[in-house]
């Protein structure tokens, strides 16, 4: 590849072919070739799970930064930059330094060889090395056991956020065989912090001997949380701590900040962290993440006469249950009428990522994503009518938003893919 200039960033995401690694030997060979930068990192988090990483991933990283304490992070996906993937020392990685690492990387080996993800991850871990900051914090792309970033001998402590179906055709068709794969990051020497799980996930980590009683935090045995009022309480074995409720919106992320409440305590208690309680409420309290149930304030809302824009990533049933039930309640507090617009990626569980909608919304939307693989309207046409929802079809997000009646007072939620939430805040 010839050297890359700024416009070049984005359009490497399809200059890899997509197959997906069924072993670590290729990260391998890249970060060999790389000189090993992955060996010469310390202070490891690393996330994985089915929904919530990214949350879980935001709530640490402002807990640290709020700590005086500086952070590398490789998350995914991207919502509008390649940049947004690796963070430096708490800042989003400058195109100059992206740019220079994915050419260093990118000059190993050929395309046909490795995906663009365990690219990104092989630039992430050789700028973390050139730039080290006191915590690195790692998100797991897919899975956990084959994914790029467990190619890291030793973690300071591995999270496991929510556990659900999702990539079921990579992963597996039942919730065990899913969960095995996420829990792929943990080794015997690994503590491990876990979020809330479903019932016979519980049951196969209470049973499995690999789960040592001194590494393991578990929620419901080890820590909780409650919502009440605008506020919300964790507590653990040692202590509870009361916090206003964060400004990343719904009852999933009371659960989110609970895990990353447990993990900065568990890390504590490891003397991995020194961190006071004060520190982390201000953390929780100040994290932010984009894409995620936001409000869109800008050109779609003017268009709609000002009505209210929503906009979430979530692309699997137990997000859209999620997501339903918030709606649910901010409509019940402000009734208005309702209107979903959303696009799926193909490989989805379509009846069950819509079946939470049914009766909450006045009107709903299908649009085709761009520059991605999405169910095709036939799909979703059959779905629907097994569901008794009438569902209208418009070619593009654009076309979604000038449909709708313009009026009345609206709430709208783009949702079902974060390529379509940031084609949303692209035309916003």
């Amino acid at each position: 590849m010839a050297n890359l200039i700024q416009k070049d960033i984005q359009k490497i995401f399809n200059y890899y072919e997509p197959t997906l690694p069924k072993s670590l030997s290729r990260i391998n060979k890249l970060l060999k070739l790389l000189g090993k930068p992955h060996f010469r990192l310390e202070k490891i988090i690393h996330i994985a799970g089915t929904n919530g990483k990214g949350s879980v991933l935001t709530f640490l990283k402002s807990c640290l930064f709020h700590n005086n304490l500086t952070v590398n992070a490789l998350i995914s996906p991207h919502l509008l930059r390649i940049n947004e993937r690796i963070v430096i020392k708490n800042n989003l990685v400058k195109d100059k330094i992206l740019i220079d690492a994915l050419n260093r990387c990118d000059n190993q080996l050929n395309r046909n060889e490795i995906t663009f993800f365990e690219v990104i991850t092989a630039c992430g871990f050789d700028l973390f090395s050139q730039f080290p900051a006191d915590w690195n914090i790692l998100e797991v792309g897919l899975g956990g056991l084959y994914d790029s970033t467990n190619v890291i001998p030793k973690k300071n402590v591995a999270v496991i956020t929510p556990i659900s179906f999702d990539h079921e055709n990579y992963l597996g068709e039942d919730i065990l065989s899913i969960a095995k794969e996420k829990f792929g990051i943990v080794n015997k020497a690994t503590p491990v912090v876990i979020g809330k799980q479903k019932k016979e996930i519980v049951e196969y980590i209470s049973k499995n001997k690999f789960f040592k009683k001194d590494k393991i935090f578990m929620y419901d045995k080890h820590w909780v949380v409650k919502e009440s009022q605008g506020k919300f309480f964790y507590e653990d074995e040692k202590d509870s701590i009361e916090i206003r409720t964060p400004q990343m919106i719904g009852s999933h992320q009371i659960m989110n900040a609970g895990l990353s409440i447990a993990t900065l305590r568990f890390l504590k208690k490891n003397n991995d962290l020194r961190i006071e309680d004060q520190i982390i409420k201000k953390g929780i309290m100040n994290a932010k993440l984009l894409g995620r149930l936001e409000i869109l304030k800008g050109r779609i809302s003017k268009k709609l006469n000002n009505s209210e824009i929503w906009i979430d990533g979530c692309h699997n049933p137990s997000g859209a249950n999620a997501i339903a039930k918030e709606m649910k309640s901010i409509n019940s507090k402000d009734t208005k009428k309702m209107i979903l617009i959303f696009g799926l990626p193909r490989e989805k569980k379509i009846k069950e990522f819509m079946e939470p909608f049914k009766g909450l919304f006045d009107v709903i939307i299908y649009v085709p994503l761009q520059n991605r693989k999405y169910v095709r309207q036939e799909e979703i046409i059959k779905n629907g009518k097994e569901l008794e929802l009438d569902i209208i079809f418009e070619p593009s997000l654009q076309e979604g938003i000038n449909s709708i009646d313009k009026s009345q007072d609206l709430r709208v939620l783009i949702c079902g893919s974060l390529s379509l939430v940031a084609e949303a805040k692209k035309i916003n």
